[in-house]
């Protein structure tokens, strides 16, 4: 967790402290060695009236979450208390409205749910570093859970980045997609950081720390990147194509990019549900302006960023839909 958030965090903030919490962690989550074969405990075999619920419900659950790729899916009650996880992590049986990851996104997001008094609503969550995923950047897809217009709960939907990349990279064949040897597609939010991989730091860390150096970065923010094989939350992008579509702007140019290389980038705004973040679709200006290439490579570039966009935009759609129709 300390790699991938570098910081150092206090290990003593993540022990369970209430009686609940204490007994559900000893059963469920110390004793598995990891995630995976956490989730594949159906009962701990304790003799209590909650593991006889999880043996009877947890497969419906665990089916969810990999039907659909999830990282995880939560169970909260109306006080904020996680009294299910599919991956039984350090956050089951905390409180999110009041406990140790209260300031997360998921807490707010849970207090809008519940604020939403409708069975229908749909929330979604920005990426941030989340502790109980071992700092590992997360979203969160939620909405209530009840019957006959009445609200018993929360059900939390962890969406996995890797969904996100895969879109956004093509599932890692750019140049499958049109966009060469230097081209890439990546999201970015309003604080300036990416919010999807980037495609150096995939294809040549050294060559990416190298680069990102050279475009600004800090050399323990380039490193870490190049560590984790992950630039979300990690890389700045305080670029002219950015910061226009922050502003709502829509459009091509030829500018410095990220990695200090002048590149022509095509860059949109892309909200969805709330969140404020940009596409930006860029290639080497070198690349783009070679002799061998008598197509118009702008134009491509904007086609692609609008596919990505619609792309990423229907597969969101699409899992929050599902999400929504198999809990009701």
């Amino acid at each position: 967790m300390n790699d991938n958030q570098g910081t150092t965090s206090d290990a003593d903030a993540l022990l369970p402290t209430s009686p609940a919490q204490r007994y559900l962690q000893a059963w469920y989550t110390a004793p598995p060695e990891d995630f995976d074969a956490a989730i594949a405990v159906d009962d701990a075999g304790d003799g209590s009236a909650w593991s006889a619920a999880h043996a009877r419900y947890h497969d419906y659950f665990r089916e969810l979450v990999n039907r659909f790729a999830y990282e995880d899916a939560l169970l909260i009650d109306p006080d904020g208390d996680v009294v299910y996880s599919a991956y039984k992590g350090v956050d089951l049986g905390t409180n999110v409205l009041d406990g140790p990851f209260s300031g997360s996104g998921l807490g707010t997001a849970v207090r809008d749910t519940l604020a939403s008094n409708a069975v229908d609503y749909v929330g979604v969550t920005d990426f941030e570093r989340y502790q109980p995923s071992l700092g590992v950047p997360t979203a969160w897809v939620v909405k209530p859970i009840g019957a006959n217009g009445v609200v018993s709960g929360v059900l939390a939907l962890q969406v996995p980045i890797a969904t996100v990349n895969d879109v956004m990279t093509g599932d890692e064949d750019w140049a499958r997609d049109g966009l060469g040897e230097t081209g890439e597609t990546y999201l970015a939010g309003p604080d300036l950081l990416m919010r999807s991989v980037s495609r150096l730091v995939l294809e040549d860390p050294e060559a990416y720390t190298r680069a990102a150096i050279s475009g600004g970065a800090a050399p323990d923010v380039a490193e870490r990147a190049a560590r984790v094989r992950g630039t979300v939350l990690i890389q700045p992008v305080q670029t002219e194509a950015v910061q226009r579509a922050l502003r709502g702007e829509t459009g091509e140019i030829v500018s410095r990019d990220y990695l200090g290389q002048e590149a022509l980038v095509a860059y949109a705004p892309l909200e969805f549900e709330g969140l404020q973040w940009v596409i930006v679709a860029k290639i080497d200006a070198a690349e783009a302006f070679a002799p061998v290439n008598d197509f118009t490579r702008d134009l491509i570039l904007a086609t692609v960023a609008i596919l990505v966009a619609v792309s990423l935009v229907s597969l969101l759609v699409s899992r929050c839909s599902r999400a929504r129709c198999t809990s009701s």
